[in-house]
């Protein structure tokens, strides 16, 4: 396996889970050799999606083999 890792966009994993090429062949190959990551506002604007829609496209189980990063947004009233 491939020691690189790479964090994937929201518009890939759509792609994916729907089909379009060419995203949804390169998602695979990625989530194949790579450590994927994604951010939680990727999971956040999947599952927003998918609960407008009112249907599920198999993102529980693609989102379940994937690692989250946490995020945070830098601003002058936040405090670490």
């Amino acid at each position: 396996m491939d020691t690189d890792a790479i964090c994937l966009d929201t518009n890939l994993l759509i792609a994916f889970l729907k089909g379009r090429e060419p995203g949804a062949s390169a998602t695979e190959r990625a989530v194949k050799t790579r450590d994927c990551f994604i951010t939680s506002l990727t999971v956040y604007e999947l599952l927003f999606g998918v609960a407008r829609a009112r249907k599920e496209i198999g993102e529980n189980a693609l989102l379940g083999g994937m690692f989250m990063l946490v995020t945070f947004l830098a601003s002058p009233h936040c405090r670490f």
